[in-house]
């Protein structure tokens, strides 16, 4: 349900599982949320990434980022589960601080900076819907925290929803709980629900990703047909699940009791799944609450994200006001100055969607930049009673196309997976780029940055002072995640099914060389031959901070002999160097 609303969230499944041939039960199988979670979830997977269990209330405990570290065990409540060597606390803290001690009328623009606020508000409309009490709200428990380095911004993650749908242990009706005053085990502070229902713009939003949910994602009508799927799925699996009835002795009857409309009841489940959401629903009536707060912009993107001069920059926002949305304009500044030009945007809502947010889309467009520019743009929304205001509020939005790249430096070879090539200082053996400087002339590349990811330019850079390669030189780059072990490691590594890497200027727009590559082998490079060139060929004996070579090319002489036509010839050789033998086809029939 977290997928069908948009966020990201992990995936599950039943499986039947065996050991040794025998059956042992029926059970779901649940996407963990770690580094292949993030890599294909976000632009930037490098960051730090929370998992947050009781009591992980977000009150401040002080400035210093050890203060967060685990204090009730060795895990919780933050538990860092990427990045550990650095063990970097200080995003964590940071946000903390601003949750708690950011005065009111700087709340919103000091938390919007470093946290998307949509994200936790739609969190928390769905858990009440649900009644999943196992959360941030009700019991400080069970959710991630994701600090994404390229925009510098946390994205909240729900995780762990076995106690929803009516299943409670706390005599506690979560058919008809506040959407206002969610239950509180401890009676203690949630300070981040707090604030966020405090704000008018902010509560007027959750009442209106609320009532968007009610009316389009949670009502029976738009998923029962998926319940009856399931049942029908799995019930010929639990019946032979014999371990299935240990540990609270629930009967078949129980399970199919439990996707009734009709009332059931055993134990700590209190409804079947069917019951809960009808009466959810109907709970709802005459309860939600609008304030009349000014408009909210709660989602900016534009594409492209790294405009070319030529390209036009397309914007899509999304906007809620309880008065209505009137009225959006783009403000572009050719400069931080406060003369801009206006771009009209016009209401473009998605038909028939279960995402809120294209439901309230409007569309627009920034004329093409020019080479080399800069220029921000940031989103003015007015609603019916003429209330106006400006998002994001804390900055305008850069934009920056590149300027004219130069042919000086180049990826010039990379080794994807290096099993025994080499070893970089740590005695490891991991991913290299290789960067040639083909000039007469040395060059600094303090500042430039190096990414495998094509809507983020900026993922890893140089550091400052002293990275200097000389005239006609090689640098290798370990591509490993190991970036404690020393200045050259990225935060990224490569991958042998092939994906994207670039060289990127110190602008952070301007593409200094790239390659999209397919499959790689173990210990064979893919390099420019010669050093330099637009010719790309597998190495079987690569060249790390060296000039490339083939190593022993196999040679091949074809004669066109009178009266034979030559076409399809066909070519099986094992060296990698043979798509440089025929550089244009063969016609004619051998």
């Amino acid at each position: 349900m977290f997928h069908d609303i948009g966020m990201i969230s992990s995936r599950a499944t039943h499986i039947a599982v065996y050991i040794n041939g025998d059956y042992y039960g029926l059970y779901i199988s649940i996407e963990h949320v770690d580094d292949e979670f993030l890599a294909k979830n976000y632009a930037d997977d490098s960051g730090n990434l929370w998992k947050c269990l009781w009591p992980a209330d977000l009150t401040y405990r002080g400035d210093d980022p050890a203060d967060y570290h685990p204090y009730y065990d060795e895990e919780r409540p933050y538990n860092l589960k990427t990045n550990e060597d650095e063990y970097d606390y200080s995003q964590l803290a940071r946000l903390i601080k601003i949750v708690n001690q950011t005065p009111d009328e700087t709340f919103p623009d000091s938390l919007e900076a470093v946290f998307h606020v949509e994200e936790v508000l739609k969190y928390l409309a769905m858990n009440v819907l649900v009644g999943g009490w196992d959360d941030y709200w009700f019991l400080m428990n069970n959710y991630y925290l994701y600090h994404e380095p390229n925009e510098d911004r946390f994205h909240w993650i729900p995780f762990d929803y076995d106690n929803s749908f009516g299943v409670d242990w706390f005599s506690i009706d979560w058919t008809a709980t506040n959407p206002y005053e969610f239950p509180i085990i401890d009676g203690g502070p949630r300070p981040l629900a707090e604030r966020l229902m405090d704000n008018n713009q902010y509560r007027d939003l959750y009442s209106h990703f609320l009532q968007y949910f009610l009316e389009n994602v949670y009502p029976l009508s738009f998923w029962e047909n998926h319940i009856d799927t399931l049942y029908s799925l799995i019930y010929p699996w639990a019946e032979i699940d014999v371990y299935r009835t240990f540990d609270y002795g629930f009967t078949l009857d129980d399970f199919t009791q439990s996707y009734s409309s009709e009332h059931y009841e055993n134990q700590h489940v209190k409804r079947g799944i069917r019951e809960f959401v009808n009466l959810r629903v109907n709970s709802f009536t005459g309860v939600l609450q609008y304030t009349g707060a000014p408009p909210i912009v709660y989602d900016i993107a534009w594409e492209p994200k790294n405009p070319q001069p030529e390209d036009s920059i397309h914007v899509t926002i999304s906007a809620f006001g309880s008065n209505g949305v009137e009225n959006v304009i783009i403000h572009y500044y050719d400069a931080p100055i406060p003369d801009y030009t206006e771009y009209p945007m016009e209401f473009n809502p998605v038909p028939n969607t279960k995402l809120v947010e294209e439901s309230d889309r409007w569309t627009g467009m920034i004329p093409p930049l020019g080479s080399g520019m800069t220029g921000y743009f940031e989103i003015y929304v007015e609603d019916g009673n003429g209330q106006g205001a400006v998002f994001p509020r804390h900055e305008k939005i850069t934009l920056q196309t590149p300027g004219l790249p130069t042919d000086e430096l180049v990826i010039n070879e990379f080794l994807a997976k290096n099993d025994e090539t080499n070893m970089d200082e740590a005695g490891e053996y991991d991913d290299w780029i290789e960067i040639y400087n083909t000039s007469g002339e040395d060059i600094d590349l303090s500042g430039m940055y190096l990414t495998d990811k094509s809507d983020n330019l900026t993922k890893w850079q140089f550091p400052y002072g002293g990275v200097m390669l000389e005239a006609g030189g090689y640098l290798l780059v370990w591509c490993d995640e190991d970036q404690e072990q020393g200045d050259l490691h990225t935060n990224f590594k490569l991958t042998t099914e092939g994906e994207f890497i670039a060289l990127t200027a110190e602008d952070g727009v301007t593409i200094t060389d790239s390659i999209t590559f397919g499959q790689q082998s173990a210990d064979v490079s893919f390099g420019r031959m010669p050093d330099g060139s637009d010719q790309w060929m597998f190495l079987d004996e690569p060249s790390p901070g060296v000039a490339n070579s083939t190593g022993d090319l196999i040679t091949i002489q074809v004669e066109n002999i009178p009266d034979w036509n030559l076409v399809g010839l066909p070519l099986e050789i094992e060296n990698a160097s043979y798509s440089n033998l025929f550089p244009e086809s063969i016609e004619g029939t051998l």
